[in-house]
């Protein structure tokens, strides 16, 4: 492929690179921060918004699981270490088989070692989308401007405008599993060994991703992509049958190491569940989708239905109307690829009935395996719009080669999609009505005028451009119309960063200094999972999924009100509660190694206690108070014998045991632990939820260390997966 891309090409790959960095440059001009401990760790003093209301993306696990919990994995891979496991939540818990934490997407994950790392992170897999695409667009034989003006689309596209965290990393590989499909269709029809090797590796990425619910409905549409080449495949279709196996079966078989922990660990979670076949948000969500910011900025309002925060917390993303008409065009233009782009259509029409959840389309969705446990209202975008991308590519490219719309055509097009657009006010009527009359709403009037004439002027001038013929310079303007409305609609979020933050590090220094192996309970300030980030443990965490074991003992022993799997410190409400939970199962925090409770600022949640035991305020900071509870559990304690334990680290420790004794590390006890006494394997056993193993008379080294169950069968999948892939990619040396 390289060796066929000519000098404009390498300008278009080029541009595309630079366009990654332009929506975030007003919000570096006006000196907002974007760092996602601003918005979810709970350590800042003083904050004073940015130009706009709002929050920058739609969901927190930006903060507290891909900068808390990536970071850790990052700085595991660059201490030499796999990130399998994470000492600094909870009891303890699988870090790579949460997936979220994007642990083994090499190398994108070391990028969030840094402090704009979730930022660095999406400007990267913007880059690789767009790239991917471009390549896609062009195998598919389509002219340069159409490839440009879809690798922008799809570039900027909804869900990696709004989203900052796990869901959006598979979506470079879709374009890259399309890729590989036409590959090996290219390949079969001309008879040619290999081919297959980027298909297996785009789908081995896919998973390694970190989000299996987007990798799984990227792979639906990928199948359908296959399915249909394969019934115009004539008589190569039994060699490209053939070959989408082949590579198919090396990207799971290379994916297994990640995907097996995961099912794993679904299993022993806390959390197993169906979602209702409508699921669906309201029929309002389809304002929104075609003009994004219609309700005003993300999370910026709220009014008493329900329904606009509900449409925020369901959110995936945004189609825009420009999208959606260049995607009508390309569906009516031509009789090429017409099988194709009728499925492709189809699927744009299926998803977006789920997600208005009409015509109870989700019934028949979940006779799809898997499918009703997805939130597909909320990430089937990243599908949705590579489907729209390549629609609008194709009506470009026959816009470029030649084709015009008649004056008729395109009037008929203008009143369709103002009458859409219209209809899709309408619909969202109850909102608008709601932040109309809301007398805390400001500023509402400018969004939705806005909104409204801003995709009014688009369908305009795009509509308009199809009635001139396209040559270089129409051209050039087609695309920068494009780029134009992308980039702006993904760069709104941006303003909403913060002008100017002050953050008390102090409370983190005066914990990493003093809790060593001793972990911390918060009621809120130095926010759950945040404690990974820094290296302190905390017993809280904000995570799904959680080891089932880990909450019955949260819900038995610590606090009989958190019935949820998140155990955050401040819900459910009155923190009254919270705080008698604390003073009334003290011994139980204390035995899982608690020396420390954090507390909001001036707040005592010992204050009626008394006697030699009371806690002490030990810090006084500008966010937050720390108490030190007195009679914590050590991190390494032994039973039924006299022993000295010196603790070495956190998976090593010394002992000297006058008489045979049992070692309790206070680590969950989960399947993969293993253990070593002075070299020789011991079994690890439960003692509680924690960890066991037993000690001989006299000196003894222990050594623990965790590899998820089943590992060396899934290190042969995983060679046997790279040594097809390696096979393939040799026929295809070979052949060319």
């Amino acid at each position: 492929m390289l060796a066929t891309l000519e000098k404009r090409d390498w300008i278009c790959a080029a541009v595309l690179v630079i366009a990654a960095f332009v929506p975030y440059v007003p919000a570096v001009v006006l000196g907002l921060t974007l760092d996602p401990i601003h918005y979810g760790g709970s350590l800042d003093t003083h904050q004073i918004r940015g130009h706009i209301l709002g929050g920058p993306w739609l969901d927190p696990n930006t903060g507290f699981t891909v900068q808390a919990l990536g970071k850790l994995s990052a700085d595991d891979w660059l201490h030499g270490r796999v990130p399998w496991w994470n000492p600094y939540t909870g009891a303890g818990v699988p870090l790579a088989a949460e997936m979220q934490t994007l642990s083994f997407f090499l190398p994108f994950v070391l990028l969030l070692h840094f402090a704009y790392g979730a930022i660095f992170l999406k400007i990267a897999l913007q880059i690789v989308a767009a790239l991917a695409t471009y390549a896609l667009l062009r195998e598919l034989g389509l002219v340069r401007v159409a490839c440009f003006c879809g690798a922008v689309l799809y570039e900027f596209h909804g869900s990696l405008a709004w989203f900052a965290h796990a869901p959006i990393a598979p979506a470079p590989f879709l374009p890259l599993l399309l890729l590989g499909i036409e590959r090996v269709r290219v390949s079969a029809r001309e008879r040619r060994r290999g081919g297959w090797v980027l298909l297996g590796v785009a789908l081995a990425y896919s998973l390694y991703a970190g989000f299996p619910e987007v990798a799984y409905l990227d792979g639906l549409l990928a199948l359908c992509w296959t399915l249909v080449r394969f019934a115009t495949a004539g008589e190569s279709r039994g060699r490209f049958a053939a070959k989408v196996v082949a590579g198919g079966a090396a990207g799971v078989l290379m994916a297994l190491p990640i995907v097996v922990p995961f099912l794993e660990y679904q299993h022993l979670s806390a959390i197993q569940h169906t979602l209702p076949p409508d699921s669906g948000r309201n029929v309002s969500v389809f304002a929104a989708l075609l003009m994004p910011y219609i309700f005003g900025p993300i999370s910026a309002y709220s009014e008493p239905s329900g329904h606009l925060q509900d449409l925020w917390g369901g959110g995936g993303g945004y189609l825009d109307g420009t999208l959606l008409l260049l995607a009508c065009v390309g569906l009516f233009s031509g009789r090429r690829d017409r099988g194709l782009r009728i499925v492709l259509a189809v699927w744009m029409a299926v998803f977006l009935l789920r997600i208005m959840a009409l015509l109870h389309i989700g019934y028949l969705l979940d006779l799809i395996p898997g499918m009703n446990v997805l939130a597909v209202e909320r990430y089937c975008e990243t599908s949705w719009s590579m489907a729209a991308v390549v629609l609008g590519a194709y009506g470009l490219d026959q816009w470029r080669r030649g084709w015009l719309m008649s004056r008729r055509a395109i009037l008929a097009l203008v009143i369709g999609f103002v009458g859409l657009e219209l209809l899709a006010v309408w619909l969202g009527r109850q909102i608008s009505a709601s932040l109309w009359h809301e007398s805390d709403v400001r500023h509402y009037g400018t969004w939705f005028w806005g909104s409204t004439g801003w995709a009014l002027l688009m369908t305009i001038a795009i509509s308009v451009s199809w009635l001139r013929r396209s040559g270089r310079r129409m051209s050039v303007a087609m695309a920068a119309l494009v780029t134009l409305n992308a980039a702006a609609l993904f760069a709104i979020p941006t303003l909403s960063g913060y002008r100017y933050v002050e953050t008390d590090y102090g409370l983190v220094r005066f914990l990493q200094e003093h809790a060593a192996f001793d972990r911390f309970y918060t009621f809120g300030p130095f926010a759950p999972n945040y404690g990974a980030y820094f290296g302190v443990a905390s017993i809280n965490h904000n995570a799904v999924p959680i080891p089932a074991s880990w909450m019955r003992y949260v819900h038995t022993q610590l606090d009989p009100a958190v019935a949820d799997p998140i155990f955050v410190g401040y819900t459910p409400g009155p923190m009254e509660d919270r705080y008698r939970a604390l003073c009334t199962n003290r011994a139980n925090f204390e035995e899982l190694g608690v020396r420390y409770v954090v507390t909001p600022r001036g707040v005592n949640p010992f204050a009626e206690e008394s006697g030699a035991d009371q806690p002490s305020r030990v810090y006084r900071g500008l966010v937050a108070d720390v108490f030190q509870l007195p009679g914590p559990s050590r991190y390494f304690a032994t039973e039924g014998g006299a022993c000295r334990v010196t603790n070495v680290a956190r998976e090593r420790v010394s002992a000297w045991c006058d008489t045979p004794a049992v070692l309790i590390r206070k680590e969950l006890f989960y399947p993969g632990w293993r253990a070593t006494v002075n070299g020789r394997g011991v079994p690890v056993e439960a003692r509680s939820i924690f960890q066991s193993v037993s000690l001989p008379r006299g000196d003894s080294t222990v050594v623990f260390s965790y590899l998820p169950s089943h590992w060396g069968w899934l290190c042969a999948a995983a060679v046997l997966g790279l040594a097809l892939l390696l096979a393939g990619a040799r026929q295809s040396a070979i052949e060319s």
